[in-house]
């Protein structure tokens, strides 16, 4: 595993927490593979691109937005190789990615809270890696995309389920900035 000492163009808050994270996680010896939805310690990653085209196959983009995109990945090093999701934010020295780098190490700070009390409207998480070009989360891969005209009935489904999700968020104290 690589070294903890990376180079974060992020807050100093946000440096402080991942150096901490990944100096104890890089005193231990085993690490287990991306996509380990076991994981509650060793979810944290520092890698280098390399090592991370090891871990990864990415497949396609299926999604992407203002602040990076999300792909379908296959797990390299695991027996089932796991098809993940895997939202992505390239690195460059610029405080545009330094914000984007912040906001997705809260994001997984949020879904890593939601280890112990999950709803089945919310993503699952299952690790946060920094490479020297990318931040990425790594997160259960749904394959249903919903389309964008549905009948009333199918569409109450959905609603409810969305409605029942951003309930959950907020009853943990958590408001949800992009929902589409």
């Amino acid at each position: 595993m690589a070294s903890a000492a990376l180079f974060l163009n992020a807050t100093q808050d946000a440096q402080h927490h991942f150096a901490a994270a990944t100096d104890s996680l890089n005193s231990s010896a085993n690490h287990h593979a991306l996509g380990s939805s076991n994981s509650t310690a060793s979810d944290i990653f520092s890698m280098t691109d390399d090592e991370l085209k090891e871990r990864l196959h990415f497949i396609r983009e299926i999604g992407y937005g203002n602040w990076g995109s999300v792909w379908s990945c296959f797990t390299k090093d695991s027996p089932s190789r796991e098809k993940v999701a895997v939202k992505l934010v390239h690195r460059s020295k610029t405080p545009t990615t330094a914000a984007r780098v912040k906001s997705l190490w809260n994001e997984m700070k949020i879904h890593r809270s939601f280890r112990q009390d999950s709803h089945p409207s919310i993503v699952s998480f299952h690790s946060f890696t920094i490479t020297p070009s990318f931040a990425l989360i790594t997160m259960e891969y749904l394959p249903r995309l919903i389309p964008v005209e549905v009948h009333e009935t199918k569409a109450r489904g959905w609603f409810e389920s969305l409605l029942g999700g951003v309930h959950f968020l907020h009853r943990h104290r958590v408001s949800h900035n992009d929902i589409k």
